[in-house]
């Protein structure tokens, strides 16, 4: 395909009968038009982002045979009638549950063996994944800005789907093209974490983020090795010296 016909796709606005299939193949030329994770920039490094990421609710489940993806998807209503349900006493009780806009990024994060049993209510308070001595992976769905709270979202009805808040936090982001699996990611985010660490930076657990879906071209692809700092502003401050 052309690149110069599909940086000319990202820039159509097609009439509304064309919609669906202009927005099929922008997706292909690596459009991303669904909400992300917000963040504010903090600092540009060479090859890498400093951010500070907004607090967020995230639909999550262990990604078991790579069924993951299908899990969360009809928790938000992808494949028809959406898995959850409304809070009782908000006011918007709906029989079919609730259909949830898509984000992105669909996020992956090694968890531990001693991570807690997958249909245990989550502690709202209390992190629930790591990366030591990992065997499993777990898969993330950043639900939409409008959900602040764990309260405010939508209930799910697979008890292998948990809603977890992840706080405000600092990061150290590199961006990076092309398919990844979750394998190569590990191998990507060692990397990327030897470097920080050379720069004085202290890391803690890191995710894998990918904003397209399968279909996109592999060199369109947007994918992000996201590593959280801990402690990290008089490193920040000494750098800028």
């Amino acid at each position: 395909i052309n690149i110069l016909l599909i940086n000319q796709l990202k820039r159509i606005t097609p009439p509304p009968n064309q919609s669906f299939k202009m927005e099929f193949f922008r997706m292909i030329g690596g459009a991303i038009d669904v909400e992300q994770m917000p963040f504010q920039l903090v600092k540009k490094e060479d090859t890498f982002e400093i951010r500070d990421y907004e607090p967020c609710v995230v639909a999550e489940t262990i990604d078991q045979g790579n069924n993951g993806f299908r899990t969360l998807a009809r928790y938000i209503g992808v494949f028809g009638t959406p898995e959850n349900r409304i809070h009782a006493g908000s006011g918007k009780e709906n029989k079919n549950g609730a259909k949830i806009a898509m984000t992105a990024p669909v996020i992956n994060q090694k968890i531990a063996m001693t991570a807690p049993v997958i249909n245990q209510k989550i502690n709202m308070t209390a992190p629930v994944l790591n990366n030591s001595s990992s065997n499993g992976m777990m898969m993330a769905f950043v639900l939409p800005k409008e959900y602040k709270t764990i309260e405010s979202a939508p209930v799910p009805t697979n008890k292998n789907v948990k809603l977890r808040e992840i706080p405000k936090r600092k990061c150290a982001v590199i961006q990076f093209t092309w398919n990844i699996n979750e394998k190569q990611g590990e191998e990507k985010a060692n990397q990327f974490i030897s470097t920080l660490k050379s720069k004085g930076y202290h890391t803690g657990t890191w995710q894998l983020a990918r904003y397209n879906p399968p279909f996109t071209i592999p060199f369109l692809r947007t994918n992000e090795i996201i590593v959280e700092l801990q402690n990290d502003d008089d490193t920040m401050s000494n750098s800028n010296l």
